[in-house]
């Protein structure tokens, strides 16, 4: 896993994140990308994602990790 990226700028940052799309162990995707954001919290972001489908995987209690899963999808 590579570290975090962020750097600010006024009132955004700058951030980098790495996607892996896994099933079990098995890694099936990944991809990197960087961008310009405005800063949400944890609970804003995990509270959008609910209203897509997204839960929370539990045992991920790193607060720089945000592990989710649709359950049902594939």
């Amino acid at each position: 896993m590579r570290p975090p990226y962020m750097c600010a700028a006024g009132y955004r940052i700058r951030t980098r994140v790495d996607y892996w799309v896994r099933s079990g162990r098995h890694v099936l995707r990944e991809h990197t990308e960087s961008f310009w954001m405005w800063p949400a919290s944890r609970t804003r972001i995990t509270d959008d994602l609910a209203r897509h489908g997204f839960v929370p995987l539990p045992g991920h209690d790193d607060p720089r990790v945000l592990a989710v899963t649709r359950p049902g999808h594939r």
